[in-house]
């Protein structure tokens, strides 16, 4: 006080220390917790800033350091990190098995936004590559469709963006039996090339060419 820019009052009644800056309560500290910019904190840190973006900004040590949040088990080892790699600017989303303190990464995300999972060096001309088995669906039973994102049915579609039709589809219905995308309709499954029908199987007849063999 007395010039200070900064001191600590109890105020007998919360039982809060409130840090003050210029007039006004900058942090207070009680009951285990702690809050900036806000008067009655409710966890361990309670950060508050009215009509603003509010962040939390962590540097990562000078060289090959990190910075990140761990989020782990009381007094164990088990858990999960969100890392940012300062070396090779990447952010990685990393596990502890609760065994030792070491921690293995699962997800990485780089700086042109290529995401890698179960590989921390992803194509860097893929926007996503999974290092492992991938499966595609939610094990519901039904006709995927082409163009279609509702609906049961597992399937992969690829799109060429800029939202054109879509050129290619792989669906999958009744377990394990794999076919071209069927259209819900017709009943025929319909092989598709640059959003055309170049074949379609159905009703014991193929057809190449043509939509209705």
């Amino acid at each position: 006080e007395s010039g200070a820019q900064w001191y600590s009052v109890a105020d007998g009644v919360s039982n809060y220390h409130k840090f003050y800056n210029g007039g006004y309560v900058s942090m207070v500290v009680g009951s285990n917790n702690v809050g900036i910019g806000v008067t009655n904190p409710v966890q361990m840190l309670h950060i508050q800033r009215s009509s603003q973006d509010n962040y939390i900004k962590v540097d990562a040590g000078s060289g090959a350091n990190m910075a990140g949040v761990m989020l782990t088990e009381y007094n164990s080892n088990m858990g999960y990190a969100m890392r940012y790699d300062a070396a090779n600017d990447k952010l990685l989303f990393s596990v502890q098995d609760g065994k030792s303190s070491a921690l293995f990464d699962a997800m990485v995300m780089t700086m042109n936004s290529n995401v890698g999972i179960g590989t921390t060096t992803p194509d860097a001309g893929s926007k996503l590559q999974v290092y492992g088995k991938l499966l595609v669906g939610d094990g519901g039973i039904g006709i995927p469709s082409v163009g279609s994102v509702g609906g049961s049915g597992s399937r992969l579609v690829l799109q060429a963006g800029s939202g054109s039709t879509i050129p290619y589809g792989i669906g999958a219905e009744s377990g394990a039996q794999w076919y071209s995308v069927a259209d819900g309709v017709s009943n025929y499954h319909k092989f598709y090339n640059g959003g055309y029908v170049s074949m379609v199987v159905g009703s014991n007849n193929v057809g190449i060419g043509v939509t209705n063999p």
